[in-house]
């Protein structure tokens, strides 16, 4: 009996220890292990098929009879696995890929690749990688979004528009033989353009990286800002303009867009806008010193003057030490001519700032344009001594004491500063005016010279040279300097004046007369060039346009010495009746003076109006009574009329102031033979 007191169950017909089994029971062992083996392996793949199945998002029965048989063909046949998917887990939630499908990624994911879904089971072959980031197996690692898109923007540049740029792929391997790729796309949004433009160094990258983030958001108001800010330091005013006023126009009380809209104007020059703009700050924000510093500034460039100072007064109230401000305030007064001010202005400058010397040259500048030369001379004798190298104020200096008459100081000062800046042209030009003003003409020539040769085309050196040869006689020398001078002047009426001066005087009437008429075409409206016009065709011979240029110089305005002459010119003409008129509006001018009368009573002896010529002699002779001429003459006309007791005591007066004169001595005894024929006559 076995151990446990249990009997073993056997056939009766069998014998013990007989092992021979019957035919039956063999085939029924054959059917239970053949059974037996068919479902064993059914049971196996009915439950990779249930498996496959349940994992299917879709739950597809033909979908699990393919893995199950893809599963064979690779473990059985060793043929590559076939990948249906990629789990993973991203920000906290788990994913699932089919290779059909498309990984998208933002900056902001953080995600971990799990496994892949394979034929291999087990996966002891498969390895995951995205190229570029993690290493070369990817699969466990926790990976980051920004790896992916800054790969993606860096190899794919910066094309406008885009908002999905294609990245390096995830990539299946199984022993290092590609058998997947499951693409992925790098969502790139407005802050990744500004991550990248934060940590770019190169001022271009920054701005295409933020003029890209601005494509794709145009009212992200922050990132206009910041490109306006880099194009307004970068120098690039009109792209700042744009930016800062698009940023007003969706926001028309941003007060910060609105301050460096108004800066962007003052850079660009846009005074008009600054203004406009600065008004706009001003209701919003009335208390900016800032504003009304940038609206004065503004205001002095458009002329603007008074507007100025009332704008720079005004934000002196609200930030009283603002020492820029305070010079620009003397800058406006000095505009307005309103020099105290000015002087004020500067003053209060240099007592917050005893060393600024610009307010202290400005001080001496206002003080000299003032009149105020004592004042002027201390403070640049101040300057000097705190700046011995300082050209301008030694040259300034010297116009002070010029001013004073203290000449020869002004020549020594202007030399000193010509010594610390012998290149200055204006320097050499007050120079040679202080030796003309001591009558050292040759050093003022030579002053003259040498400004010219540093300034060849200085107005005002040519002028001094050309006249100051004029006044020394070398008349074709000033004609030269004249005719330089006439092709830089803005004056060339008076250059050509000048010219016909010169070339008068050398003699040359032709090109006297041709500078003239120049003068005259240039709007010159002297009578005394139109005389002096006059005289020269004269000299030339041409009578008619003499008398012309005479007349028009007589009726431009009082002239007594072109009535005098176009007087004569009409008397030599045989034009008495005009030489009259001409001689009434003389002695209408000045009729006090005799020669007048005496001309008017010629000129109407040459008429034949013997009446009107004795009063013009007896007028002329209230005035001068001892012309012994007009006595003679006046002797004439008496004795024309028979009045022989008049001409005789006429003759007998000129021949008493002028022994000399015959023709009056030689008429006394004919007018006595002709009294004492009146007499015998009468008697008879």
């Amino acid at each position: 009996m076995p151990k446990g007191g249990r009997a073993l169950m056997r056939r009766p017909d069998i014998p013990p220890g007989d092992r021979r089994v019957d035919g039956k029971t063999k085939a029924r062992r054959r059917w239970g292990a053949a059974a037996a083996g068919l479902l064993v392996p059914g049971l196996l793949l009915g439950g990779l098929w249930l498996g496959f199945v349940i994992r299917d998002p879709q739950h597809d029965p033909l979908f699990g009879l393919t893995r199950v048989r893809n599963a064979l063909s690779f473990y059985v046949l060793g043929g590559p696995p076939r990948v249906y998917g990629l789990t993973g887990e991203r920000n906290g939630r788990d994913f699932r890929l089919n290779p059909s499908e498309t990984f998208t990624v933002t900056y902001r994911d953080e995600f971990i690749l799990h496994g892949v879904v394979s034929d291999d089971l087990l996966s002891r072959g498969v390895s995951v990688d995205i190229g570029g980031v993690g290493g070369e197996r990817d699969e466990g690692r926790i990976l980051r979004g920004v790896d992916l898109v800054d790969r993606a923007m860096a190899e794919r540049g910066r094309p406008e528009g885009t908002t999905r740029l294609p990245a390096e792929p995830i990539r299946i391997r199984y022993r290092e033989t590609a058998i997947a790729a499951i693409p992925v796309q790098a969502v790139v949004t407005p802050q990744d353009w500004l991550r990248h433009a934060r940590a770019s160094e190169s001022l271009k990258e920054r701005i295409d990286y933020l003029e890209a983030a601005i494509r794709m958001n145009p009212a992200d108001a922050n990132v206009r800002k910041m490109l306006g800010g880099i194009y307004l330091r970068s120098g690039e005013i009109e792209r700042a303009i744009r930016h800062y006023a698009e940023v007003v126009r969706q926001n028309p009380e941003d007060l910060t867009a609105l301050r460096e809209l108004l800066k962007a104007y003052a850079a660009g020059k846009d005074d008009a806008a600054v203004i406009r703009t600065g008004e706009r700050l001003l209701a919003l924000s009335p208390g900016e010193a800032a504003i009304y510093a940038h609206m004065a500034f503004a205001s002095g460039n458009l002329g603007r003057w008074p507007r100025a100072v009332d704008l720079y007064r005004k934000s002196l109230a609200l930030d009283p030490h603002q020492e820029a401000l305070q010079f620009r305030l003397g800058e406006a007064y000095e505009m307005t001519k309103d020099y105290p001010a000015a002087i004020e202005a500067y003053r209060a400058v240099l007592k917050r700032t005893p060393e600024a010397d610009y307010a202290r040259m400005a001080l001496a500048a206002a003080s000299l344009k003032a009149g105020k030369n004592e004042e002027a001379i201390r403070v640049y004798r101040e300057i000097v001594k705190r700046q011995p190298r300082n050209a301008l104020a030694h040259a300034n200096l010297a116009l002070a004491l010029g001013n004073k008459g203290l000449t020869r100081e002004e020549v020594a000062y202007d030399r000193k500063a010509l010594a610390i800046e012998p290149g200055n042209a204006i320097v050499r030009f007050n120079l040679a005016a202080a030796y003309e003003k001591l009558k050292m003409d040759r050093e003022a020539a030579r002053e003259y010279r040498q400004a010219l040769k540093l300034k060849p085309e200085d107005a005002d050196a040519l002028k001094g040279l050309a006249d100051l040869e004029f006044r020394s006689g070398r008349y074709a020398a000033a004609a030269t300097g004249y005719e330089r001078l006439v092709k830089v002047s803005p004056q060339k009426a008076d250059v050509y004046a000048q010219l016909g001066f010169s070339y008068a005087e050398a003699k040359k009437y032709g090109l006297a007369a041709e500078n003239y008429e120049k003068a005259l075409r240039f709007g010159k409206r002297d009578p005394q060039l139109r005389q002096q016009l006059a005289d020269v065709y004269e000299k030339l011979g041409r009578k008619k346009e003499a008398i012309a240029q005479y007349e028009r110089a007589a009726a431009a305005g009082p002239n007594d010495g072109a009535l005098d002459v176009l007087a004569d010119r009409y008397m030599e003409e045989g034009r008495y009746e005009e030489a009259v008129q001409t001689y009434r509006k003389l002695i209408a001018l000045n009729p006090r003076k005799p020669s007048h009368h005496e001309a008017l009573g010629y000129a109407y002896e040459r008429q034949g109006k013997t009446g009107a010529a004795i009063e013009a002699y007896q007028a002329s002779l209230k005035y001068d009574p001892e012309n012994a001429e007009v006595l003679y003459r006046l002797g004439l006309l008496h004795e024309r009329n028979r009045d022989y007791e008049d001409a005789l005591q006429a003759f007998e007066k000129a021949y008493e102031l002028n022994p000399e004169h015959v023709r009056a001595g030689n008429k006394i005894p004919r007018m006595k033979i002709l009294l004492l024929e009146r007499k015998m006559g009468e008697k008879q």
